[in-house]
């Protein structure tokens, strides 16, 4: 009787976890669950995609560029009720959650404080590598930390650098801000995302006036529901050449600069409809 011989090669069954303390990436293994005391550590999602649970409750950075890194597509981060904490009083606080040139990731949940940039999908310097498919939902962004040796995104909540059909649905960004142009929620470059029921209030000044929610050459991307509210700055702008894009049901009030605004000429061909608002700086918002 001829014997048939299965060999289970290569397949990773849990998540890998990275201690690293540099940018040039990690350098030891370290798993995924913690107690429930502070950790020095930037955490690295890696393997062949799956479900993963953060369960330490603090993972305080004290150097570390990034506090999750996700390195595998695919992979579902259930970041549950953790706290990725920058405020250790380092020269670089780092950025609370990265992704960069990732594909179908799930990010749900959890809590980024006292971070150089809240979220980051994309590379820190060069306009590149804001992924495609990627799920950002139900996080908390707040307390935005500006230090020496940061990136081109400081004082951000949420930032994509050069996406394509990632969503941002559901997530809360507060009191960030503070440096030059500072925004809660980012799309820089990249097309067809899709950004909806976020909450965007209360930012914190920067050199310049920070804005709530901001495209900047973001094209064919739909924003709506989110509220954007109580800011110094404006609430939802879409620069000249961020064009095609649809801006829909969003509320926008109480926001120093105008609550909306539209930089292209009788806001090319971006549709503003049934947007609740205070001010604006063109009639062909609505």
């Amino acid at each position: 009787m001829q014997r048939f011989h299965f060999h289970l090669l290569g397949i990773l069954a849990m998540a890998l976890l990275f201690v690293s303390c540099q940018k040039d990436g990690p350098t030891a293994l370290e798993p995924i669950s913690g107690d429930a005391g502070q950790q020095s550590l930037a955490k690295v999602v890696t393997g062949t995609g799956g479900m993963y649970t953060v369960t330490t409750k603090n993972v305080t950075l004290k150097g570390a560029f990034a506090g999750i890194i996700v390195a595998v597509d695919g992979a579902h981060v259930n970041l549950a009720q953790a706290i990725i904490d920058g405020s250790s009083g380092n020269t670089n606080s780092g950025i609370g959650i990265h992704l960069l040139n990732r594909t179908g990731v799930h990010i749900n949940g959890g809590t980024v404080q006292n971070c150089n940039v809240g979220v980051l999908l994309g590379d820190a310097v060069s306009n590149t590598g804001g992924g495609s498919d990627n799920h950002l939902n139900g996080i908390v962004v707040r307390n935005s930390v500006i230090a020496t040796g940061g990136t081109s995104f400081d004082g951000d909540g949420i930032a994509i650098n050069n996406g394509v059909n990632n969503h941002v649905n559901n997530n809360q960004v507060s009191n960030v801000g503070g440096s030059f142009l500072s925004v809660g929620i980012r799309l820089w470059g990249g097309s067809d995302n899709d950004v909806t029921g976020n909450t965007v209030q209360s930012l914190k000044p920067g050199t310049l006036p920070p804005a709530g929610l901001i495209l900047q050459g973001a094209d064919n991307t739909a924003v709506h529901g989110n509220l954007v509210s109580n800011n110094p700055g404006n609430g939802i702008w879409a620069q000249t050449g961020a064009v095609g894009n649809f801006i829909s049901g969003n509320t926008a009030l109480n926001n120093s600069g105008n609550d909306l605004q539209d930089d292209n000429t009788d806001c090319d061909n971006n549709t503003w409809q049934g947007n609740t608002f205070g001010t604006a700086n063109q009639g062909c918002i609505q």
